[in-house]
């Protein structure tokens, strides 16, 4: 609620929105980043860890089902 209400766009990580992305996409994110409040993990993570998060974050999504 309190992520909701701080950033309004914040997607739901459901199953609809991993429906729509693939690992690379995930990935992707993770590497570029998306804005000042999502900034960049290409400093901090290799490539391999990246791909271990968008795996881990996905099982939420299907425990959810």
């Amino acid at each position: 609620k309190a992520m909701a209400t701080r950033f309004p766009k914040l997607a739901a990580f459901d199953a609809d929105f991993f429906a729509k992305r693939s690992d690379d996409s995930l990935v992707k994110i993770l590497t570029k980043g998306k804005s000042a409040a999502m900034t960049s993990f290409k400093d901090k993570m290799t490539p391999a860890e990246m791909t271990a998060v968008a795996k881990y974050v996905r099982a939420f999504a299907t425990k959810t089902k």
